[in-house]
């Protein structure tokens, strides 16, 4: 059986976790996070970013700033 699931770009997951896009290409680098790259672009699933995230990727009550 073939699932769909859901997956952010390296901009998407920056701006969502409102770090620089450097951070995730680092965290990329060191397989902290797992991805794979679609056409030169790095895909993230949101399982790999949910087992690295303290909040999941879909949580109504991530931490707001100001």
């Amino acid at each position: 059986m073939i699932t769909q699931e859901s997956y952010m770009t390296v901009v998407g997951l920056a701006d969502h976790w409102r770090v620089c896009e450097d951070t995730i290409y680092k965290l990329l680098r060191n397989g902290d996070i797992e991805a794979f790259k679609v056409g030169g672009q790095w895909r993230i699933p949101q399982t790999s970013i949910k087992k690295y995230s303290v909040y999941p990727i879909d949580d109504p009550k991530l931490p707001e700033t100001s």
